[in-house]
């Protein structure tokens, strides 16, 4: 799915969740990209005083860079050192950005989906700042600002089941999804693949396990990819394709042209389809999270504390409990049947504490291929955003020159029944995944409250499973109805 993206043009991203985790992480590379990504939409829930801190920062940078661009564009700046101060620089009605393709440019949509949130944080932005964003309030009004044609990916990574929507609307209209936001596919199922297939859109994984297979899976048909659609002086220099002045005109629309002609062949699913007849089994690696050395009874007495401490990574507080509880594994296994069209039997789980290999892909020939970094978000993320090609996003790269030990346990079921959980739903689909996403996440809320014991969060989930009425091929507004329903059944139980 390169062929959706014009050659020598920024790639145009909006970033759904801008305040969590994945959604700074998301800016930072944005930020250093050097003009190859920009942020056209910014949306958060509640935190509006995060959103206001990053619309502040990249004015900064708007800033800094015409500052920088105006003084070597100046012919007499060696001569004379006061013309850099002939202007009045912070007078944001002064900033011309119309020829300035690698500077850092405002959002032009701002979301708050809550509409109760407070808003004196973006209320009380400066007039430089509100004069160039339009703000709006509310998931319909995400749902369909993901739709306009000026986006070319949706970073999809805001938490929990409330990402569905916005998800779907931009794969109804034919958008690349940079999927972060696990649930979106774990309650939708297969018939978010199905959209993404119907409207010719496509996603990307940006969850490290699922980028992992992803990476690992392409590498098989990587050569053959590469001779058929890219033009060899772009392989020798990817990062050419950004540059206006890289390729003459002819050039550009000869190669357009020929990945058009070729995107049904050669299109991101044929090549994956292609792997499936060779795979053995693939593997999901998982830390363990903060109680993989824990005994149960020395789990019946969690506290919100323990579970949000977590030993590799630094996520918002959902997914670290989903990780304490291994209902993040769980819903992976779910998310990898779709994404890569597998039996949930072909679908593995590993216990790798120190999460440097991030999953693995064993062949029938007996090889195994996987993929290794430091644990670093921007490093999925950076190679979604920029698909298919690469660059420098993580500060931290392995030294292999250092002693390293990668350790492996098999995963205990009996400890962690999140996991047989995962592997029920990936076998049966239909609306089983937004029944056990629904109450796990209400779930989660009534053991941050103090209401529920750690050990009760997969065993209320497991109850509600049972207690509904299954349906095969749920359509949307039916989804968000069952949605609903195991909230208000989930809370049932924690009351009883």
């Amino acid at each position: 799915f390169l062929i959706m993206l014009e050659l020598g043009r920024t790639r145009k991203i909006a970033v759904l969740g801008a305040s969590g985790s994945i959604g700074k992480n998301a800016l930072d590379v944005i930020e250093t990209s050097n003009g190859k990504l920009e942020a056209v939409l910014l949306s958060v829930n509640t935190q509006t005083n995060i959103l206001a801190q990053q619309l502040i920062k990249i004015n900064e940078k708007i800033k800094s860079s015409i500052k920088l661009n105006r003084k070597s564009n100046n012919p007499n700046n060696s001569n004379n050192s006061n013309n850099a101060n002939s202007e009045n620089l912070n007078d944001s009605n002064n900033l011309n950005l119309d020829n300035q393709s690698d500077s850092p440019h405002l959002p032009q949509w701002v979301v708050i989906t809550e509409p109760n949130a407070d808003r004196s944080p973006i209320e009380n932005l400066p007039d430089e700042i509100k004069s160039q964003i339009k703000i709006f309030y509310g998931y319909d009004s995400l749902s369909q600002l993901v739709r306009e044609p000026e986006i070319d990916i949706v970073l999809s990574a805001v938490s929990g089941c409330a990402g569905l929507v916005a998800t779907w609307s931009a794969l109804e209209t034919g958008k690349i999804v940079a999927l972060a936001n696990k649930e979106s596919l774990v309650s939708g199922g297969s018939m978010i693949k199905e959209l993404a297939l119907k409207n010719h859109g496509n996603l990307i994984p940006v969850d490290s396990e699922h980028s992992a297979i992803w990476q690992a899976l392409q590498s098989w048909n990587m050569k053959h990819y590469q001779n058929k659609l890219i033009n060899p002086a772009i392989k020798n220099n990817s990062s050419s394709i950004y540059s206006q002045n890289s390729q003459s005109d002819s050039q550009s629309a000869q190669l357009n042209s020929q990945l058009d002609s070729q995107s049904a062949e050669y299109s991101d699913q044929n090549i994956l389809s292609g792997c499936l007849n060779v795979i053995d089994v693939i593997t999901l690696t998982a830390s363990g999270g903060p109680f993989r050395t824990w005994s149960l009874d020395e789990l019946k007495k969690v506290t919100v504390d323990d579970a949000l401490n977590h030993p590799t990574w630094k996520m918002g507080a959902k997914i670290t409990i989903d990780s304490a509880t291994m209902m993040n594994k769980a819903f992976e296994i779910i998310e990898a049947k779709y994404l890569f069209d597998l039996d949930p039997k072909k679908i593995k789980t590993l216990i790798h504490p120190q999460s440097i290999i991030h999953s693995m892909v064993q062949f029938i020939d007996g090889s195994t291929i996987a993929q290794l970094s430091c644990p670093d978000m921007r490093i999925p993320i950076s190679l979604a955003l920029h698909y298919p090609y690469r660059f420098e996003s993580s500060p931290n790269p392995i030294d292999w020159t250092n002693k390293i030990s990668l350790d492996f346990y098999p995963p205990d079921f009996e400890r962690f029944p999140a996991l047989s959980l995962g592997y029920i739903v990936a076998e049966k689909g239909g609306t089983t995944g937004a029944v056990v996403n629904a109450a796990n996440e209400t779930a989660i809320t009534a053991f941050q409250n103090g209401r529920l014991p750690f050990l009760d969060i997969v065993t209320a989930c497991i109850s509600v499973l049972e207690n509904h009425n299954f349906e095969n091929r749920p359509t949307l507004s039916r989804l968000l109805e069952i949605d609903a329903w195991a909230r208000k059944e989930t809370e049932k139980w924690i009351s009883q």
